[in-house]
């Protein structure tokens, strides 16, 4: 008899609804804040590191106001990814650290859930099959 297991993540997070006051710049850069915390947290996974622990010296002068810095970093980061995370992987971080879904930023439209379905979280769905085969070997 097989007992069932509970797995605890090690990591929690919360969203919420209520929206902090953003510099003026921030939208500019950030198209939607969960999405790109979404994308910050797959780096830091691919990574094994927080983000701060990956700023330079570049991305302070780029990004100036701390509100930024983080921005920069994220970007750097996933751009030279190459060697560290596949392809896919490195596409859905992108699309979740631009808002890149071909529609507005809004979660609330039903076409970005759907474009965030379709390029998120099939391609994940598809790269843990790939991992638990090649674990499988």
């Amino acid at each position: 008899m097989q007992q069932s297991q509970h797995i605890i993540p090690y990591m929690t997070s919360s969203v919420s609804s209520e929206s902090q006051q953003a510099s003026p710049g921030y939208h500019r850069f950030i198209r939607n804040p969960v999405l790109f915390g979404l994308g910050v947290m797959f780096l830091e996974l691919a990574f094994q590191t927080p983000i701060a622990s990956m700023i330079e010296s570049i991305d302070l002068q780029e990004g100036g106001d701390s509100d930024f810095v983080e921005y920069f970093t994220a970007r750097r980061v996933v751009e030279k990814s190459h060697a560290k995370i596949s392809k896919s992987f490195r596409d859905v971080t992108k699309r979740c650290l631009y808002c890149d879904f071909g529609h507005d930023s809004d979660f609330k439209s039903p076409a970005l859930q759907q474009a965030f379905y379709n390029n998120v979280i099939t391609v994940l769905d598809g790269l843990e099959d790939v991992y638990r085969d090649l674990q499988d070997g």
